[in-house]
């Protein structure tokens, strides 16, 4: 799996009808709203079946990863 998602419990919560609550702090008043058939975050995600692709997107990965520095 290729995705833009950070792994939360928050990136799975769509379901058709399913009620989510959230609450909005502004100006130090809180706020709650309540949604229906909601998706909290939007991303990618791509599958990849074949070997030698999901291959050549580890390896890609991975050079990219071996340039990084640490940033203090």
């Amino acid at each position: 799996m290729v995705c833009t998602a950070n792994l939360t419990s928050t990136q799975f919560a769509w379901a058709e009808g399913k009620e989510m609550e959230y609450c909005v702090t502004k100006n130090e008043i809180e706020r709650n709203y309540k949604a229906e058939s909601t998706f909290s975050e939007i991303n990618s995600f791509h599958f990849i079946d074949d070997k030698a692709v999901a291959e050549n997107y580890f390896n890609h990965f991975n050079a990219l990863w071996s340039k990084a520095c640490i940033i203090s």
